[in-house]
């Protein structure tokens, strides 16, 4: 009989400890797939923010390439007044310059409009959801 004690005693603490462990594995199961989610979730953030620094550099690349084409426009413009008059190879020079000037200065308002566009698609994006705001 008290064998019999045993294995019923055995039976039920299986019961209860089955029980709980489906609990506890279902449990940790759920909580592994929102981390999983959340791991996705930031994966993705850390992509559109990267998005954005890149074409941030685009913006400051062209700003300054805009730059040192205008100084070089500059510095022309002064040495052709020094001459007596522009001389055929001034006039070629400048006439490459203004045309990369406009040529940079078109790419730099595409660019600028760009990274606008992807401020306010981050941005409204990331409002939907407290979580991505920076």
């Amino acid at each position: 009989m008290a064998g019999r004690k045993e294995y019923g005693v055995d039976f039920m603490l299986n019961a209860a400890l089955n029980g709980n462990f489906k609990g506890a594995f279902s449990s940790a199961q759920t909580e592994f797939a929102k981390l999983g989610n959340e791991i996705r979730d930031l994966n993705r953030t850390q992509s559109d923010v990267s998005a954005y620094q890149k074409q941030k550099a685009a913006v400051d690349a062209t700003n300054s390439k805009l730059q040192n084409l205008q100084k070089q426009y500059d510095l022309l413009k002064q040495e052709i007044s020094k001459t007596n008059g522009p001389t055929a190879a001034l006039e070629r020079e400048q006439a490459k310059l203004e045309q990369r000037i406009r040529e940079l200065k078109v790419l730099q308002r595409d660019t600028r409009e760009i990274a606008l566009v992807l401020e306010r698609y981050y941005d409204r994006r990331y409002h939907k959801n407290d979580r991505y705001t920076f």
